[in-house]
């Protein structure tokens, strides 16, 4: 019974956590799409990285029969936030690699002006196309190591009937950036947070200076980073530190003046790789600026779908999700597409 109440916190926690990371990379993706408002879009968007895949629907794991019975007024791009396990994330080629710490389709009803975010949880064991017309089974966020965002797409549209043709990625270790961007943070933190922080910043050789006082704190970008991955308690107090962080993020961008925008949302904007053009980015920002937008979350797997959780003998090792694919294809149809498959 105890193993039961650890595994059923444990799958609450991630949810959790995926949120959090999922309304970062809305908020970014507003920002984005808004700032084709602005009229400078050669300036805002010119040190984004231009990501290329195939248009080749066999490539991206796209069947005719999905093209045909998806409605065509949902549009599903990929998002993928990056664990590049660069430890100083200068290299941004380098810090766009690596595994998909979270994996969330985005879905874009561009009729009723809802946004919908389905997180699929980095440790979902599914087959994984090696590329040569064959499969093996891994954690889902080992395919964005393995064949970069085209095969992380096509892991998504072949195990769950999407029609993904484009993504955005972020490094998370690149959020730092965005936080010393926007000139740091404010955060309450413990004498023993305090240490922990600089103890993990000195251990993962991160490079940052010691924090030298508890209570009330300004944090740099990696000063916060290495706060939100103290984890030597609970996941639950983990994921309450990142919630704080990225709060203390959403507050420090209300108090930005509004001309500092085109430069903050450039700079910002050279951290992240898509595969989306100018022309496609900009068609959705009539949408954002309806003030009836509703944005609705939900994680895969999670109370629709049921999982177990664990190390197994066929994992090597690693401990993963387990859970019928067909069953959670089928909540994902009917969650984003209202089809009851």
């Amino acid at each position: 019974m105890e193993q039961k109440r650890k595994k059923a916190k444990y799958r609450k926690d991630k949810r959790n956590l995926i949120l959090f990371n999922s309304l970062i990379s809305i908020v970014l993706a507003a920002c984005i799409l808004l700032a084709g408002g602005l009229g400078a879009a050669a300036y805002l968007f010119g040190d984004m990285k231009q990501g290329l895949i195939s248009d080749d629907h066999d490539q991206l794991g796209i069947s005719s029969e999905v093209v045909e019975k998806l409605p065509k007024e949902i549009v599903n791009i990929a998002l993928f936030g990056l664990d590049s396990r660069d430890k100083n994330a200068t290299d941004r080629d380098k810090a766009l690699k690596g595994r998909s710490d979270t994996t969330i389709v985005v879905s874009i009803n561009t009729v009723d002006n809802t946004i919908k975010l389905t997180s699929i949880l980095r440790d979902s064991w599914v087959p994984i196309s090696n590329g040569k017309g064959g499969s093996y089974y891994n954690k889902i966020n080992a395919a964005y190591s393995t064949g970069g965002p085209q095969r992380a797409i096509h892991t998504l549209n072949n195990n769950f009937g999407l029609n993904i043709k484009d993504y955005v990625s972020i490094s998370l270790y690149q959020l730092w950036n965005v936080i010393d961007i926007m000139g740091g943070i404010d955060i309450h933190i413990t004498e023993w947070e305090r240490q922990k922080l600089n103890y993990f910043g000195d251990q993962e050789g991160f490079n940052v200076e010691d924090v030298t006082e508890s209570g009330l704190v300004h944090l740099s970008g990696g000063q916060a980073m290495c706060y939100a991955r103290i984890r030597n308690d609970s996941e639950e107090v983990r994921v309450l530190r990142q919630q704080k962080v990225i709060s203390a993020l959403f507050e420090k961008a209300k108090t930005l003046p509004k001309t500092q925008y085109p430069e903050m949302l450039r700079k910002v904007l050279s951290n992240v790789e898509t595969s989306m053009t100018y022309d496609e980015i900009f068609k959705y920002a009539p949408m954002l600026a309806i003030a009836d937008l509703h944005i609705q979350s939900t994680s895969v797997p999670g109370e629709e779908v049921v999982a177990r959780g664990g190390v197994f003998e066929d994992t090597r090792g690693g401990w993963v999700w387990k859970y019928d694919i067909e069953e959670a294809k089928k909540y994902i149809y009917k969650w984003i597409f209202g089809i009851e498959d």
